[in-house]
């Protein structure tokens, strides 16, 4: 079988050979949307280079000179991009002239003294100008008036002899002059056959295409995408179907194996060896990256995934449900991008490997934990496992045979009633598996068949463990959870306003375990200002605190009320001097922090350190009053009133709303 577009290529090289001397006129390489012509006249353009005799005198020296259309308004815009290539030393001055000199020329009288450009630079680009091969690409796509481009393309192949190639969509030009019903047709179809001499149509080589593109782009993971090259062409068939006026094209493509062949080598073997997983792996990956780098969908679509697949489901499920009723007035769709990206990959599961919001990470920032992907490996369903809790073998829902759910279903729901789930992540999960299945009309026990009933089983649930002090004492920790995953797998039906409910009880209560310091608590952070004050620091006024530190963290948690004034100052004042900075700059930070990631209304109990501050600042005058010498301790206390304390309660007073004074009822 012959190689796709071999003639074109033959021709193409008899063009711009010697044996053909003076063509006056230009070729055109016609195709439509995705066919692969970008791509085509590029391969063409550098083997043309390399089988030049001066490539080895000028391995650096092109013969041609590429202009892509795209975008441009004016020819003077051309000219420019021209002067460019040609003369990149000169400076932008004499580029902004150069549009009115290069195609009207001296014999106008043009002056050329206000620029850098001198008359013999002017010859020198006339010279090196005539000397290449042109081709302009994206004709479709440029703003200015077809008829004109073509008439300015052909001063260079009718006045000045030279070799033109035109890349272009011809049937996309032709289809938007009908559409307008625009009176330039004729006059086109004039300049065109006037221009053009000879015309080919691409025929799009798909295979050989991705064959080039993984041999360019993938180093460590050659071996991995050649044996999935036919999943590769059906991702960019599928997209080059979806996109329309929006072209799918080589270079976007690229960019994703190029991506793909980044993260590749930074992947454990285990991992990289297990043939299902990572077909899945670079399926999800490829689609997902192709389309981003085409505009087709954006971070903000990506981090949606799940809600939009949570959403689907819910919608043919009341669809199915309300079958014959009256319709309901549509609703806005706010997943309408990533919705139609699930369904032209017909990406159906709720299994897309990582949770969105690591698929962004990984997309869109390049930002790579390898273990937070490990993790959602080894609890996808390609990784089975005896010892794999019940929890997550009901995550994978549609995975489940009827006998298996219904079994699963019952062990997690006794799991719960014995109160065995302690780890914040497992609890989120098993409400929103719940949920879940409540609203897709699964048959659930009676204690947990309403939405209702399981919020108040959940937070019945979280009361046992209060009273239990089974909570999580570290406020990060506690935290992290509601993020939206854990165990590398997003929470079941995370969009439901019931689980909400759920994950603000639990940190309300976790929140109210950690105000109540303990004594042994007050004595381990007050010993760490005087021994370790980078401890202390990272203790009230860090969000980023070690959080696998088994110290809890109080930067958003009011513990100051727990402590003494006195029995805080008597630590500070045995803090080295060298130290005592750090608490004054731990003070300000932690007020900040507050301010800038809490809302106001959630924090009233901020108020009882307030009235912590204001004794604490009295027992400072009081000291600095006393003080008969004014000595590096004095220094410190002063800057700690100033710049620590004082600072501490204007922020405090500025946050906290005073409560309303009570009143006698009297007018």
């Amino acid at each position: 079988m012959s190689k796709p577009n071999k003639h074109i290529e033959e021709y193409l090289k008899w063009y711009i050979s010697k044996k053909c001397e003076t063509p006056h006129f230009a070729v055109l390489i016609n195709g439509d949307w995705g066919s692969g012509k970008t791509w085509f006249i590029e391969k063409f353009m550098k083997a043309a280079d390399n089988d030049s005799p001066l490539a080895k005198d000028e391995p650096n020296e092109s013969r041609f000179i590429y202009i892509s259309l795209n975008g441009l308004g004016t020819t003077d815009d051309i000219d420019e991009q021209f002067f460019k290539q040609l003369h990149p030393d000169l400076n932008s001055k004499g580029a902004e002239i150069v549009g009115k000199i290069i195609r009207v020329g001296l014999r106008l009288g043009l002056s050329l003294k206000d620029s850098d450009l001198k008359i013999s630079d002017y010859i020198n680009y006339q010279k090196k100008l005539r000397d290449k091969i042109l081709v302009f690409d994206d004709l479709e796509r440029c703003n200015i008036e077809t008829g004109k481009v073509l008439g300015y393309i052909n001063s260079f192949v009718e006045h000045d002899s030279q070799k033109v190639i035109i890349v272009a969509n011809d049937d996309e030009i032709e289809s938007d002059l009908k559409e307008n019903a625009n009176k330039q047709i004729p006059r086109y179809h004039r300049i065109k056959e006037k221009v053009i001499g000879k015309t080919f149509k691409i025929e799009s080589d798909i295979q050989t295409v991705i064959d080039s593109l993984i041999k360019e782009n993938a180093k460590k993971s050659k071996k991995k995408l050649s044996e999935n090259k036919e999943l590769l062409i059906e991702i960019f068939e599928t997209v080059k179907n979806k996109a329309g006026k929006n072209p799918a094209n080589y270079r976007a493509f690229s960019h994703a194996i190029r991506d793909f062949d980044y993260l590749w080598e930074k992947l454990d073997k285990k991992y990289r060896e297990h043939k299902k997983l990572m077909e899945e792996f670079l399926s999800i990956f490829v689609r997902l990256g192709y389309e981003l780098q085409l505009g087709l969908i954006k971070e903000k679509d990506i981090r949606n995934i799940n809600a939009a697949q949570e959403a689907k489901v819910v919608d043919s499920v009341v669809d199915h449900l309300n079958r014959g009723k009256d319709e309901e007035e549509p609703k806005e769709n706010k997943y309408e991008a990533i919705g139609d990206f699930l369904e032209h990959h017909n990406i159906r599961t709720f299994n897309i490997l990582l949770p969105d919001k690591l698929w962004a990470n990984i997309l869109c920032e390049t930002n790579i934990v390898p273990d937070e992907i490990y993790e959602s490996f080894d609890n996808s369903k390609h990784l089975e496992d005896e010892n794999r809790p019940d929890w997550v073998r009901l995550w994978h829902l549609g995975d489940l045979e009827d006998e298996e759910d219904e079994k699963l279903t019952g062990s997690v729901f006794e799991k719960l009633t014995q109160h065995q789930y302690t780890e914040p992540g497992e609890i989120f999960h098993t409400y929103g598996i719940l949920l879940r299945k409540e609203r897709y009309g699964f048959k659930l026990p009676e204690e947990i068949d309403t939405p209702k009933k399981i919020e108040k089983h959940a937070t019945e649930y979280i009361d046992h463990l209060y009273k239990k002090n089974r909570l999580p004492k570290q406020g990060k920790t506690a935290k992290k959870h509601l993020a939206g995953s854990y165990g590398g797998l997003v929470y079941a039906y995370n969009e439901s306003p019931y689980l909400e409910n759920i994950k603000a009880y639990f940190l309300r209560k976790s929140r109210e375990k950690m105000c109540a310091l303990e004594k042994e608590s007050v004595a381990k952070l007050l010993n760490y200002m005087v021994t370790d004050p980078r401890e202390f620091y990272g203790l009230i006024a860090s969000y980023d605190h070690n959080i696998s530190s088994t110290d809890p963290c109080y930067w958003n948690v009011p513990i100051f009320h727990n402590i003494k004034p006195e029995e805080f100052f008597d630590a500070y004042k045995k803090t080295p001097n060298a130290n005592k900075r750090l608490v004054s700059d731990a003070f300000k930070e932690r007020y900040k922090l507050i301010r800038r990631l809490t809302f106001k209304a959630d924090c009233r109990e901020f108020s009882n350190e307030l009235y912590f501050m204001r004794e604490l600042l009295e027992l400072i005058k009081g000291a600095l009053a006393e003080a008969k010498d004014f000595t590096q301790s004095t220094w410190h206390l002063h800057d700690f009133k100033n710049n620590g304390l004082e600072f501490a309660i204007k922020m405090l007073e500025e946050f906290i709303a005073p409560e309303k004074p009570e009143t006698d009822g009297e007018a």
